[in-house]
Parts: C-alpha cells; structure tokens; sequence
C-alpha cells in the first residue's frame, strides 16, 4: 500500500486508481452564499471492505467546518454509511451540525433490514449548505428502522419512525412505532376469489411546540383490512379486478380528547387495465417497441350514513385514517418506449397521464352563490426520458382544468459530451405559494480524476441568487452502495 507524502499548494494529479490512504486532493472555489473556499479531506483505507474521510474545510463567510464520513460493505447483503458534519457559523453566529446513518442488511433466512438516522442541530445545516432546489421545502427530518421478513404465506414488518421539524417558528416530533402482520394473498378453495389480511398496530406520539400551539398527545390503533378479490383476464391483456376491503380499527382516543372507540366500514371498487397494446419499429441495428397501457381504477367508501359519527372523530395520522365518503374513477394513460440493440433493451421514454373523476364533487348540492362544482382533479403529467445516451430529458406537471392553468411544473435536462464535460438544467415551478427556482451544473473533467464545476441557483420570484459555486472537485472513491 502507497502512501502519499507530497502535499503543497501546486496541484499534483495523482496518478493512484485504487483505494489507498493518504490526502485527497483539496477542492477549492468561491460561492456567493460561503464565499471562497478551501476544502481538505484524509482518506483512509481501512481494510478492502470499509473506510474513513475526515474532512476540514474552510470558508471565509462561514469558518472552519469538521466532517467525518465512514462507509462499510461487510458483505454483499450487509452495507452503510455514516456522516457528521459541525461547523460554528460566524455568518449564523451558532453552530450547526448534522448526523445521518443508513445501514442495510439481509439475513439469509430472507429477513431484510433497515436503519436511516437523520439528526440537525436546531438551525436545519442541510438547508444552509446542500444545492439541493427540493431542501429550500424540506419541513421535517426523517429517521426509522425497519426490519421485514417476507415469506410465501405471510409478511411480518416491524417499523419505529421519528420525524422532528426543522422550522425555527414551530417545532413538531411525532413518533410512530408500528408492527404490521400480513397474510398474503391467496386463492380460496381453488377459486376465482383471492383473500388477503394485513393486521396493524401503530402508536401515533406528536410533540408540538410554537406558534401558539402546545400540545403532547399518545394515539394508539389496531386496523384490520381483510380484502377480497377476484381478478380475472376476459380477453389477452385485458385484466380486471374488482375488490372489497373491510375497514376495522380500534382507537385509544379520538381527534378532540374523546375516549376509545372503533370504526367499520368497508371500500370497494374495481381496476380494470388495458387493452394493453404495441407496436414494433425497425431501425438501425436496433428494434422499437411502443406500448400504450390505459388502466381504470374505481374507488368506492361509503358515506357517513355507515359508522359516520366514529368516522368524523378519528384522528387524522396517516392514509389509512381518510374516510371521506368517496365515489371516484381515476384515468391513466401510461406509454413506454423500448429499445432492443445488442440483446439489451432499455426503457427511453415513459409518458404517464393520470386524471380522476369525482361523481360525489359531480353530483353535489349548490347553496352557495356563485359556487360550481368541480369534479376533475388536476391532471398530472409525468415524462422521462433518455433517447441518447449523452443527453435526459424529464418534466412533470399538474395543470387545472379550472384555471386553464399549471399549478406546478417541473423540468430537468442533463448533457453529457463524452467523458469531457456535463451540463444539468432545472427548473421548479408552484403556482401557490408562488416559487420559481432554477439551478445549474456546468462540468468539465480535466482528468479522468479532477472536475472543475460551476453551479448556481436563482430565485426568480425574489430575483435574487440563492448559491453560486465556481470550484474543482476530486473524484474518486469506492461506495457501499454502487
């Protein structure tokens, strides 16, 4: 193992392609929010299987940051990783940190499990030093741990779950601790009719604080959500499959303080997909093939006239708890475009067009003056593509039919020119509240080792640059997760 023993001012490209200890190159450049910056990390290469980077760097705006990543891949089912990262920011005046941890293993006896720690100091650090557009939204930390064991005949999950606020104003933590036993489906009697029983218990614990609020509650369910089906094929693609699913909880306490009680009622409904059909293209050493899958899914709960008073007092904690009296037809239109070329095909465009309909929202009483009914959703468009492989294309959107408008819109676009430079574009758009972000990546590698990076991101409502970076990164480095 090689040691590098040189480390100066000047730039020395090394030449070393394995893993081995010793200083990383340093990164430095200029960023309007950190100002100019110098970044230095050691590199150690524990053994063939794990490794750590200790970190230090410096910015004129913000101070000297500490960092420590460590990364293991003990075996090829058991693997993690874990970062911290502190800093006593002059521009903030306190300090910042951030702990995240995730781990994944499998067992052979076909146990899967799962940790993610995910930990900030009371100022978010992720939001003060990551480019990421999708972070400026961030509300909450997430951290769990998870451990399933699926077997033919049935699944057991067992989940604890923290999730703390990062917003200065309101500070918010709910735990949700959960075991989850399912049966899985199965034909009854050698019949049409599959059956399936998921059997949850959940304790719901939420801590608020601020903004005039100050509360600590403790919510404890057990749900039973027996589902009976009978999928059938009535021509080639052409599937359906039509349900009814019982809806059986038990509550320790209700949204307004009210003693236990429990709610029935059931859902039913049908999914009906297809005709799928295709068509195939001759090209260049190369076939084509368009598929159009259109799928129908109608949902069914019934109104308050079953179990309604239970219905309206259950605590809203997740999905399971909206009991809304429903009655709705939910249209996609799914198209895939794949290339076969040298015995590997690949997927170059996915268009999704997905649309419900609400006959209840249809069919509702006016008594309000001016008011009209609106029984479409918002139509959501989603598109990915890579035609070439120099060149993504993607861009997802909700328009409303009401505004003859778009209440959000995504795009994003990534050039790559060989092994010599890239060029990533995105723009996020939301209608309310209005937010317009764009952010920009320009690439060049200089080496098969070094890259000399400009980014940048603009708010064009505030018009005003929330980061501009200009710098050289080094890239390199083995990951537990490749």
């Amino acid at each position: 193992m090689g040691f590098p023993v040189f480390y100066a001012p000047i730039l020395a490209v090394p030449t070393v392609t394995k893993r081995t200890t010793g200083l990383l190159a340093p990164t430095f450049g200029v960023s309007s929010l950190n100002g100019s910056y110098l970044n230095n990390a050691f590199f150690w290469a524990r053994s063939d299987s794990d490794d750590v980077t200790i970190y230090h760097d410096y910015m004129d705006l913000r101070g000297n940051r500490a960092g420590l990543e460590y990364r293991y891949a003990f075996a090829e089912k058991t693997r993690g990783q874990m970062n911290y990262n502190y800093i006593n920011d002059r521009k903030l005046g306190e300090a910042l940190w951030n702990v995240k941890y995730m781990h994944r293993q499998k067992f052979k006896n076909g146990v899967d499990s799962r940790v993610r720690l995910d930990f900030e100091s009371e100022t978010s650090y992720a939001k003060e030093f990551n480019n990421e557009v999708g972070l400026f939204s961030m509300r909450y930390t997430d951290s769990y741990a998870n451990v399933t064991d699926n077997r033919p005949d049935v699944a057991i999950s067992i989940t604890a779950r923290e999730q703390r606020s990062i917003e200065s104003e309101r500070k918010e933590l709910f735990d949700r601790p959960e075991f989850k036993f399912s049966m899985m489906p199965r034909e009854i009697l050698g019949t049409r009719f599959v059956a399936e029983m998921p059997v949850t218990a959940t304790t719901f614990r939420s801590e608020i604080r601020g903004g005039g609020v100050k509360s600590d509650t403790t919510t404890n369910r057990l749900n039973l959500d027996p589902q009976f089906s009978m999928p059938f094929s009535p021509v080639g693609s052409f599937n359906v499959k039509p349900f009814i699913t019982g809806r059986l909880a038990w509550y320790s306490r209700g949204a307004n303080e009210e003693e236990a009680f429990s709610t029935e009622y059931y859902t039913a409904g049908a999914v009906i997909e297809g005709p799928r059909v295709f068509r195939l293209f001759s090209g260049k050493n190369r076939l084509l093939k368009h598929i159009i899958t259109p799928t129908l899914t109608y949902n069914f709960v019934p109104g308050y006239d079953v179990d309604g008073e239970d219905r309206k007092i259950a605590p809203n904690m997740d999905a399971f708890d909206k009991s809304l009296p429903t009655s709705a037809m939910t249209f996609s239109l799914l198209q895939r475009l794949l290339v076969k070329k040298d015995d590997a095909t690949s997927q170059v465009v996915y268009f999704n067009a997905v649309q419900k309909y609400d006959f209840r929202e249809a069919t509702r009483r006016i008594t309000i003056p001016g008011d009209r009914r609106k029984p479409l959703s918002n139509l959501v468009l989603d598109l990915n593509t890579r035609p070439f492989d120099w060149l993504v294309l993607n861009a997802d959107a909700n328009y409303n039919h009401y505004k003859s408008d778009y209440d959000k819109v995504n795009f994003e676009l990534g050039l790559r020119a060989g092994d010599f430079a890239y060029l990533s574009y995105d723009r996020r758009f939301i209608r309310d509240p209005n937010s317009i972000f764009h952010s920009g990546l320009l690439g060049i590698n200089m080496t098969t080792r070094f890259t000399a990076e400009l980014s940048a991101i603009y708010d064009e409502v505030d018009g005003r640059s929330e980061e501009r970076r200009v710098g050289k990164e080094c890239r390199s480095r083995w990951s537990p997760y490749h």
